[in-house]
C-alpha cells in the first residue's frame, strides 16, 4: 500500500513538470518529508522547486514542482502591475508611501499563530508596500493555468487565511 507519505517523497524525489499534489500527513509526518526534502535538495532555500508547504490546521501538504515559462511569466506580469498601480495610487498621497512598494517574490512564510502554528507556504509572488494609515500591506499572487478553479481558489482562500 502506497501511503501519503511515499506519495508526496516520490514526487519530491522525481520533481516532474507541472505537478500539484495535497496530501493529508500529521505534523510529525510532514516534519519527516521536510527533513528528506532537505536532504535531496539542501541548496532549497534558494532553488524554488519542487516546493513544499503545509498547512497545520488541516494536515495538508502541498509538493508543488517546477511550473512552465508560461507560469513564472505570469508570475512577473502581475507583480509589475500590481506594484506599478501601489505606486501610481499611493504616491498622489506621498512619495515615501509610493517608495514603500516593493516585489516580495516566492519568499516561504512560517511565521503563523494559533491554529495555524507550524504551517508552512510559498506563494508564486507578491507585492508589498505601506497603505496609507501606515500598516504594511501584503497582497498575494498565485498563478493557477495548470489548477482546476475549485483548487485555484483553495489556494487562494489557504494563502488569506495563513497571511500574518
Amino acid at each position: 500500500m502506497v501511503t501519503n507519505y511515499t506519495r508526496a517523497l516520490n514526487l519530491v524525489k522525481s520533481n516532474p513538470p507541472e505537478q500539484t499534489l495535497d496530501v493529508q500527513l500529521p505534523r510529525a509526518k510532514y516534519l519527516q518529508l521536510e527533513n528528506a526534502f532537505y536532504k535531496l535538495y539542501p541548496e532549497s532555500l534558494e532553488l524554488r522547486y519542487p516546493s513544499l508547504s503545509y498547512d497545520s490546521f488541516t494536515e495538508t501538504v502541498t509538493v508543488v514542482t517546477a511550473p512552465a515559462y508560461i507560469h513564472e511569466s505570469a508570475v512577473g506580469d502581475l507583480n509589475v502591475a500590481i506594484s506599478a498601480y501601489a505606486e501610481q495610487y499611493l504616491s498622489t498621497y506621498s512619495e515615501e508611501l509610493a517608495s514603500s512598494t516593493g516585489n516580495c517574490g516566492s519568499t516561504t512564510t512560517r511565521r503563523f499563530r494559533g491554529a495555524f502554528e507550524g504551517s508552512r507556504t510559498q506563494p508564486d509572488g507578491g507585492v508589498r508596500y505601506k497603505s496609507l494609515d501606515g500598516q504594511k500591506v501584503t497582497v498575494v499572487v498565485e498563478v493557477g493555468f495548470s489548477e482546476n478553479y475549485t483548487r485555484l481558489i483553495e489556494s487562494s482562500a489557504s494563502s488569506a487565511r495563513l497571511t500574518v
